[in-house]
């Protein structure tokens, strides 16, 4: 049997260094408590109410920047999806 510890963890690491920055970028603390989900779903509507759609398009790139740094692998994480959308919608419409 085996198990992780929290602070050996290198999503939970890289979670509590990157803590102050998610936070600059747009994301409250209570999204962040609720990581996985807002990766998997792209907001934490049933959490904290938080919605990535609200997020400027430059608070966009930089967390996409951001994520794609550490997530190499994308298959599955929502948020990634929809901040691209964000991005590519912002940029459509000139704003």
């Amino acid at each position: 049997m085996s198990f992780r510890q929290d602070n050996k963890d290198p999503e939970r690491q890289w979670l509590s260094h990157n803590k102050g920055l998610l936070n600059e970028l747009g994301v409250p603390d209570a999204a962040i408590e609720h990581w996985n989900y807002v990766l998997l779903h792209g907001d934490d509507a049933f959490g904290s109410g938080w919605h990535a759609e609200n997020l400027s398009i430059e608070d966009a790139k930089a967390l996409l920047a951001l994520l794609k740094s550490f997530y190499k692998n994308e298959t599955g994480l929502d948020l990634i999806q929809v901040l691209r959308r964000v991005i590519a919608r912002t940029e459509k419409s000139g704003v």
